[in-house]
């Protein structure tokens, strides 16, 4: 058999195979690498995948925690959060709004809003929110809201627009918050403030503020015209202009106790003493204080008053100038109304002295022996009329004289002695008879001799003058001890007693139990008396008559030299 001519030789043909076998090759390493290349690609954005899920599922669970963290936070807050439309139609509320309202949660919002707004605040606040909705503006109201119980409280609610990337409004946001015990409290308090204010300009009192911590005093606006700085507003100043301003010689009474009262823990804090003013002048100040601390004792802060005492105390000293007046008035109404008796009880030592001096004249003419001794005892009985005399001068001297009140600590018994001297000097001419038991512990008190002598002696002659028309017509004069610091001094009488019409008024002046005297004897008796820290009364007596009574504050014995 003949080989074709035309076909390859065995040689020929094995070099087409070892190129394909190459191609082949080739191929299968191009493709490994390309299969590397992916799974490498794949395996990358595997880890990736998974690395967003992981984020994924991270940002649900903050989403979530927000969420509980935000539904905790409306919670505790009692907020009422809800959303509108953007035509002003609430979409939604907060579970809150029907739990308080007592409405179904499944109701539109809107018309629950609008059920539960109270009927004379529907068109205000309804009015409200639509102007806030057309101009696309924050949003704020106060309204009444009906609650489950049918009672209505105060809310007060804000919004405000959220809107797309061209500007318009997209949604609303917003929220209502109960401020029913604010607005009670913030009432509360304006009526607080405004008391403060009146009660300011009524006392006309300088109400201050001191902050102990930063040493500054707030002032109210009453102060600038207290304390005598007009047309000019005090508002804060410091410690030192106050201090600065206090007179030198209290800056003890003022500064001193209330620093004292500020280390001491002490809650309250009062002193007297003056002021200078903005023109140089010095007001007498009455200040007062409440001393406020931490929950550590440590005082924080003060608060008080300055009050005007300046002319207070002119008018004080004005009265006790006319009470003076008045009391020295009395003293001689009385001596004028014993005039004729001092004249009568005068006239008999001074007759006395007269006669025993022309018998003692008479007597000189003889100078036998005996004649002497007739003459040695009529001038010792002319010196003991004319010192009785004196006596009874110099204790109505001493009684009508005008002077200053002083309290010293006097023997109860000359006190009574010298007032009874005077008082009854015509006793035997009214037929009057008067005894003293006097308490053996009751032999000294602190009093204005003078003053206590008028009283003792005024008593006595009411007594005297009560018993004209009775038959018997007796005087006790009694003292007792009724404290350690008091004694009282009574003085009876055996007259008819006091009438039910003035007893009520016994002390008041110009009301006197007598038709011819003025009506200030027993008034003054009862002002020396007070004056004396004691009081005086009048009582029924037993077995008829009046007991007039009263204290006086009691005194140690002095010392004997």
């Amino acid at each position: 058999m003949s080989r074709d001519p035309t076909a390859p030789t065995p040689e020929e043909d094995m070099i087409p195979r070892r190129e394909v076998d190459e191609i082949i090759r080739q191929l299968n390493e191009d493709m490994d690498r390309r299969v590397t290349a992916r799974t490498r690609e794949l395996r990358t954005a595997n880890e990736r995948l998974l690395l967003e899920m992981d984020e994924r599922v991270a940002a649900e669970e903050r989403l979530r925690e927000s969420e509980e963290l935000y539904r905790y936070t409306l919670e505790l807050s009692e907020q009422l959060v809800w959303t509108a439309s953007p035509e002003g139609r609430m979409l939604s509320a907060s579970d809150g709004f029907a739990r308080i309202t007592g409405l179904s949660p499944d109701a539109d919002p809107h018309e629950c809003w609008l059920a539960t707004l109270h009927p004379d605040d529907l068109e205000r606040a309804t009015t409200n929110w639509r102007r806030a909705v057309a101009a696309g503006q924050l949003h704020s109201g106060e309204f009444r809201l009906r609650m489950k119980d049918g009672t209505y409280r105060t809310f007060r609610s804000r919004a405000a627009p959220r809107r797309d990337e061209e500007g318009r409004v997209i949604r609303w946001y917003g929220y209502t918050e109960d401020v029913e015990e604010r607005r009670i409290s913030t009432a509360a308090r304006a009526r607080a403030e405004e008391l403060y204010r009146l009660a300011a300009r009524a006392t006309n009192d300088a109400i201050w503020d001191l902050d102990i911590l930063t040493n500054e005093i707030h002032w109210s606006d009453s102060a600038s015209e207290t304390l005598g700085y007009p047309g000019r507003r005090l508002g804060t100043t410091s410690f030192d202009w106050w201090k600065d301003r206090v007179h030198p010689d209290d800056q003890i009474t003022a500064v001193a106790t209330l620093d004292d009262a500020i280390d001491h823990g002490k809650f309250r804090w009062s002193a007297t003493y003056r002021f200078r003013r903005a023109n140089g002048d010095y007001g007498i100040f009455f200040d007062r204080g409440f001393i406020v601390h931490d929950d550590d004792g440590k005082a924080i802060r003060a608060v008080g008053a300055m009050t005007d005492f300046t002319e207070r105390q002119r008018a004080d000293q004005e009265l006790r100038r006319m009470q003076s007046e008045l009391i020295h008035v009395s003293r001689l109404s009385a001596m004028g109304t014993m005039a004729s008796t001092l004249a009568h009880e005068l006239n008999q030592p001074l007759t006395a002295v007269a006669n025993y001096l022309r018998g003692s004249l008479r007597l000189l003419e003889n100078e036998a022996g005996p004649a002497i001794a007739e003459v040695r005892r009529a001038l010792e009985a002319a010196e003991s009329g004319a010192l009785t005399a004196g006596h009874i001068v110099r204790r109505t001297r001493d009684l009508v004289a005008r002077g200053n009140s002083t309290t010293r600590p006097s023997e109860l018994a000359k006190l009574i002695e010298s007032a009874g001297a005077l008082a009854f000097l015509d006793e035997h001419l009214m037929g009057v008879s008067h005894k003293v038991d006097l308490d053996p512990e009751t032999l000294w008190v602190e009093v204005d001799r003078i003053q206590i002598q008028q009283v003792l002696i005024n008593l006595i002659r009411n007594a005297i003058q009560a018993m004209q028309d009775q038959p018997k017509r007796e005087i006790e004069i009694r003292t007792r001890t009724v404290s350690p610091h008091q004694v009282q001094v009574s003085v009876a009488d055996t007259g008819a007693g006091i009438s039910p019409k003035v007893r009520h008024a016994l002390f008041t002046p110009f009301q006197g139990t007598k038709a011819d005297g003025l009506g200030i004897g027993l008034s003054i008796s009862r002002t020396i008396i007070e004056a004396h820290g004691g009081k005086i009364w009048a009582e029924d007596r037993d077995g008829g008559g009046t007991i007039f009574a009263f204290t006086l504050p009691r005194h140690d014995p002095p010392a004997e030299k």
